[in-house]
């Protein structure tokens, strides 16, 4: 079995969904990709409507999908020999931007229509080019660009048009940068750098002429988040230890520690009325390690864990409402994208 990023291989028992919620409706997961026996994974819900894009090796090969999460309807955009992943939509909804493989680590950053028309290549190298996202209005396209995907030092962030014209390397330096986010505005990019020795984020102007470090010491803080109203960064830290979950201002006050699990944790993502932040974490070491989805409330710290299982759960995004949380998980020979209600009380 193949996969595009290696995953941990942990047998499959039951899944549940812990207490995250009083409603006795809550009827717990929904298997969205029950049908296939392959990997389906890196789940993107459109902005618009209750659309869901992933990547599936359903038909021998790693290849682009959309699945209406209301009817079930499934639909085929990539029809190739190639790797095709990470799609992401763009804010209206109306088109994805997705990587290709074009032989080793040459990965290029495509985009075509919502429905699978006008594919376009956006970058001509020769180097990976990937983890692409849309500036809030659309127009511009933020990436990050290396020699190879195995060589972190290469990592530089660069910014295009949506076309792909005007491609600029904002940071451009000999050390990592990386994992770069739009601020809600599209004024600023946050990003993660080793340019101090430890990882620590950094806030930059959209043309890379301004750039001020944001955390300090002689922790790693990376994987940052804007909220939704750009006030505030949730991103982890190991500066108490175990890596935990914190907040910060834009401005670097107001630091704080939203969670005490004394384990692994990563993958924060903010709900969109930015109450909550939902992130991944683990328990046990070895062939023994969880992870699961937890949820914390920003107002008290207080941390749910919402599923309970033997699976690798891993990747979870918020529905647009934010009444639901979706994520993969994996078992020893399958990977499937999975539903759950969420409940902030």
């Amino acid at each position: 079995m193949r996969y595009i990023v290696t995953i941990l291989l942990i047998p499959l028992f039951i899944l549940f969904v812990s207490a995250c919620s009083s409603k006795e409706n809550n009827i717990g997961p929904i298997n969205l990709t029950a049908n296939s026996e392959f990997f389906d994974g890196y789940p993107n819900l459109s902005p618009t409507k209750e659309t869901l894009a992933f990547v599936s090796f359903r038909e021998d090969n790693y290849e682009i999908y959309t699945l209406n999460i209301n009817n079930n309807e499934l639909k085929r955009l990539t029809q190739n020999q190639v790797t095709d992943s990470n799609p992401i939509w763009s804010p209206y909804g109306t088109k994805l931007l997705f990587e290709q493989n074009h032989g080793g680590d040459n990965f290029e950053i495509h985009v075509m229509n919502s429905d699978g028309t006008n594919q376009l290549r956006l970058t001509q190298n020769t180097i990976f080019d990937g983890f692409a996202s849309w500036s809030p209005d659309g127009s511009k396209i933020l990436y990050q660009s290396s020699i190879s995907r195995n060589d972190p030092k290469s990592f530089e962030i660069y910014t295009m048009n949506s076309d792909g014209s005007n491609q600029l390397n904002i940071t451009n330096n000999k050390y990592y940068d990386g994992f770069a986010k739009w601020s809600p505005d599209g004024s600023k990019i946050l990003y993660q750098s080793n340019r101090t020795g430890n990882i620590h984020l950094y806030i930059s102007s959209v043309d890379g002429a301004q750039q001020t470090q944001l955390t300090s010491g002689i922790s790693n803080n990376q994987s940052g988040q804007w909220s939704p109203d750009g006030s505030s960064i949730v991103f982890i830290s190991n500066r108490k230890g175990t890596q935990e979950l914190f907040t910060i201002s834009p401005d670097g006050t107001n630091l704080k520690q939203i969670t005490q699990l004394g384990a692994y944790s990563s993958s924060p993502k903010w709900s969109p009325n930015g109450k909550d932040v939902i992130f991944v974490s683990s328990s046990g070491i070895g062939d023994n390690t969880k992870f699961e989805i937890y949820s914390v409330a920003i107002k008290n710290n207080k941390t749910q864990r919402l599923t309970e299982n033997t699976f690798h759960d891993s990747n979870p995004i918020w529905s647009s409402k934010g009444s639901k949380i979706i994520f993969q998980s994996s078992t020893h020979d399958n990977v499937d994208i999975y539903m759950i209600d969420f409940d902030d009380n």
